[in-house]
C-alpha cells in the first residue's frame, strides 16, 4: 500500500464516522423533540402541576391483599375507584354539589340529593 492511498482511506474513514456521529445527533434531537411534544399535549397548558393539584385522595379501605376502595376527589366531582391487581374501575361518579336554586325575589330553595 503506497501512502496515497493510505491518506485516502483515513480521509475516507474519517468522512464515513463523521457522517455516522451527525446522524446520531440529529436523531438524538428528534427523539428529544417528539417527547416534548408528547410531554406538552399529555399535560396541557397547565403542566403536570395543574393536573396533580386537581386530584385529591379523601379515603382509602382496604379490601385485601391487592384490593382497595379510594375515593378520589377531582375539583367538585368524588370518583369511588376500585382498585385490583388487574386494574383501576371507576364504581361511582357523585355530581357536583348542588348550588341554593333561588325562586323569585329573596326566596331561596335548598336542593337535597
Amino acid at each position: 500500500m503506497n501512502p496515497a492511498e493510505a491518506g485516502s482511506g483515513l480521509g475516507s474513514l474519517a468522512q464515513q464516522l463523521g457522517g455516522v456521529l451527525l446522524a446520531l445527533v440529529l436523531v438524538l434531537l428528534l427523539a428529544w423533540g417528539v417527547l416534548k411534544l408528547l410531554s406538552r399535549s399529555v399535560h396541557g397548558a397547565g403542566g403536570a402541576r395543574g393536573a396533580v393539584a386537581a386530584l385529591r385522595v379523601e379515603r382509602v379501605l382496604s379490601l385485601g391483599a391487592r384490593e382497595r376502595l379510594v375515593l378520589v376527589r377531582h375539583g367538585e366531582v368524588q370518583l369511588l375507584l376500585g382498585v385490583t391487581a388487574g386494574g383501576i374501575h371507576l364504581l361511582d361518579r357523585s355530581p357536583p354539589a348542588a348550588t341554593p336554586v333561588t325562586e323569585g325575589v329573596g326566596q331561596a330553595r335548598d336542593v337535597v340529593l
